[in-house]
């Protein structure tokens, strides 16, 4: 029975969002990726690099703030972020969390 609910336990994911804004540095040529709402920042060589980067990321920053019982804030708007970022590149990062 208990690998049936381990079985059950680790299939289900949470998934959580936020803005990421893309900025290329010139010096580098590398993209750099930050997630403001968090105050995460990756690089790659390439955008989906990033997002990659970003999501493991995510996934560890909720894993640690399930762990300590941390407060989360609350995705901001892709149009806010967009607003505060204008002339970067601005999308939505998913990233998934057992």
């Amino acid at each position: 029975m208990d690998n049936f609910v381990d079985n059950v336990y680790n299939r289900i994911v949470k998934e959580y969002t936020y803005p990421i804004v893309f900025v290329l540095n010139s010096e580098t040529q590398m993209f750099n990726g930050f997630i403001p709402d968090l105050a995460i920042a990756c690089e790659g060589a390439t955008m989906e690099d990033v997002i990659r980067e970003a999501q493991a990321l995510i996934a560890k920053f909720f894993d640690l703030a399930i762990k300590y019982g941390a407060e989360v804030p609350t995705p901001s708007s892709i149009e806010g972020t967009m607003e505060k970022w204008k002339g970067y590149k601005v999308m939505y990062v998913t990233a998934n969390v057992k």
